[in-house]
């Protein structure tokens, strides 16, 4: 703290960074308040466009880990306006409208993105992000963060219920099995892989080049987007599970084994064939 008010007495924009280097680290370790009162700080002493933006994006994030959504949604949409490339704000922003349970808005942000491109417009969300690197540079990351989060939330939501976990039947167990060995290979493999994604994203099980594989991918980018097909997906956007595990992932993951629909998911498979 002394060295952030030391330098903000040399130099404003020195100070602000130091703050917004110092609420990134209380953030990371759940000091929540502190953290937003750090950013507030860095955005009064330097509230330039790229480095405001980014400290916007870090206090709508801390916003939405503590549920406080309207702020979180006020924040990241003041740092798209500011930088409007930035993955970031879209990912935070897209986040806060799917936890507000208004995934409706983050429709209307690809929708706004996708206003001027009639042959876009023709396209389901899958097939858009599967052209993903047709769609124009200057919507790109609109359509890449908003269409993902729609439809990896949309399937995400689906395969959960109450009751729900034990282990797949019938040709959706045969395939598992084939493709991991076993059920409890297959179970570890996508653990270790939703543990190990390192910062926001997703873990997956999906076909690829007609194999069922686990793979993860970051923020909201999905499958389709490679070629793939996803048939289960788990959010691990720290957003997902931190107000009831806060960075306590594994618990989340362990606990989501419980309430998952195979039904759902073999659904999805037979879709996906």
């Amino acid at each position: 703290m002394a060295e952030c008010v030391k330098a903000a007495q040399l130099d404003a924009a020195a100070g602000g960074q130091c703050y917004f280097n110092q609420g990134a680290i209380l953030t990371n370790r759940g000091q929540l308040d502190a953290a937003i009162a750090d950013f507030n700080k860095a955005l009064k002493l330097a509230p330039f466009y790229v480095r405001g933006a980014r400290a916007y994006t870090n206090r709508a994030a801390a916003y939405t880990r503590q549920g406080k959504l309207k702020e979180a949604l006020e924040d990241a949409t003041t740092a798209m306006m500011l930088d409007p490339k930035m993955p970031e704000a879209y990912n935070v922003r897209g986040e806060a409208f799917m936890i507000a349970g208004r995934p409706k808005e983050a429709l209307k942000d690809l929708n706004k993105a996708l206003e001027n491109q009639a042959d876009l417009q023709k396209l389901t969300v899958a097939e858009l992000l599967g052209k993903i690197n047709e769609v124009p540079e200057a919507i790109r990351t609109a359509v890449r963060n908003n269409g993902g989060g729609h439809l990896n939330h949309s399937m995400f939501w689906k395969l959960m219920k109450k009751g729900g976990g034990g282990e797949p039947k019938g040709e959706l167990a045969d395939a598992i099995g084939k493709a991991f060995n076993s059920y409890g290979d297959f179970r570890q493999k996508f653990t270790a892989t939703a543990l190990t994604r390192f910062g926001s994203g997703w873990a997956w099980l999906m076909l690829k080049n007609g194999q069922l594989v686990v793979e993860s991918s970051a923020n909201q980018d999905s499958p389709v987007m490679e070629g793939g097909r996803p048939i289960m997906g788990l959010d691990v956007w720290e957003h997902a599970y931190y107000l009831k595990y806060q960075n306590r992932r594994n618990e989340y993951i362990e606990s989501w084994w419980h309430v998952i629909d195979w039904d759902q998911v073999t659904r999805n498979y037979q879709e996906a064939l």
